[in-house]
């Protein structure tokens, strides 16, 4: 008796069309984001017009690869919503995917090349990087350069003043994979500087605030993280003052500028951020 091995050879083949496309999903969502998709749609119709030209085995494996194309488009969008959530990672490179947040003095910005001479006129300043653990900026293209390859990170703004136009500071989420704070799925930790002029104007929390209300409400994140360096005692009064609450201490942790330090952790759930919004306030 002759076996069939067609059926057999159809099933492989099927499963190896759909163990392919998996992680080719991930990898465009990565890259590219769910914007992608009219490439899948063009090679899921082109597939399975080649189909009907063919006959057998080969009609059958590009007729799945084309079906396979089409369902990537729908898992594109799932795989945006698993990155959002935190259970994948996200590219913080991507461009152009930044909003802009306004609060009652504040507009939350992405940055541009053109704001370089602003935000070296403030991160230059000794007294604001290395108290976060960066190095002041020595020359406007130094500042050029870190616009360019640090702030394009997604969900990095400037913080501009409504009053002038111009930036005074900056302020990010980060999330799993690139963040200081052990992050868990549908976590960020959120980093922030003002520029010295304007320290002890309220400006810091009320950038905090909105990012908060950025993350929790339009990200769907559950919890947000912040930390500070031993003795620095403004960014712990903002956190405070944004409702974080102390979580735990590491020492002797290293610093990106290459000393050791002792940084201390914060943390804000989603629900106590919701009770705090719904409290009266006096």
């Amino acid at each position: 008796m002759q076996l069939n091995l067609e059926g057999v050879l159809t099933g492989l083949g099927c499963l190896a069309v759909i163990g392919l496309f998996h992680p080719i999903v991930i990898w465009c969502e990565y890259y590219f984001t769910d914007r992608v998709w009219p490439v899948f749609l063009a090679a899921g119709a082109a597939f399975l017009g080649v189909s009907l030209l063919l006959q057998g085995l080969p009609a059958a494996l590009c007729g799945v690869t084309g079906a396979a194309c089409l369902w990537s488009i729908r898992e594109l969008k799932e795989q945006t919503r698993r990155v959002e959530k935190g259970l994948f990672p996200q590219n913080p490179r991507r461009h152009g995917e930044t909003v802009t947040l306004e609060t009652e003095r504040l507009i939350l910005r992405p940055w541009r090349e053109s704001d370089a001479g602003e935000l070296y006129r403030y991160a230059s300043d000794p007294r604001v990087g290395p108290n976060a653990g960066w190095p002041p900026h020595t020359s406007v293209q130094d500042s050029r350069r870190v616009i360019r390859e640090v702030f394009s990170w997604r969900e990095t703004y400037a913080i501009v003043l409504k009053s002038t136009g111009k930036p005074v500071g900056s302020i990010g989420l980060m999330f799993p994979g690139t963040g200081s704070a052990p992050l868990r799925p549908g976590q960020a930790e959120i980093g922030y500087w003002v520029g010295v002029p304007y320290w002890g104007h309220g400006l810091a929390p009320e950038a905090v605030r909105e990012l908060c209300r950025r993350a929790f409400e339009d990200l769907d994140c559950t919890g947000l993280w912040c930390g500070y360096y031993d003795g620095n005692e403004k960014s712990r009064r903002v956190q405070e003052k944004c409702g974080f609450v102390p979580h735990h201490t590491e020492e002797d942790k290293p610093c990106p500028l290459g000393d050791r330090r002792t940084e201390h952790f914060t943390y804000l759930d989603r629900e106590a951020w919701r009770q705090s919004r719904a409290a009266p306030r006096g």
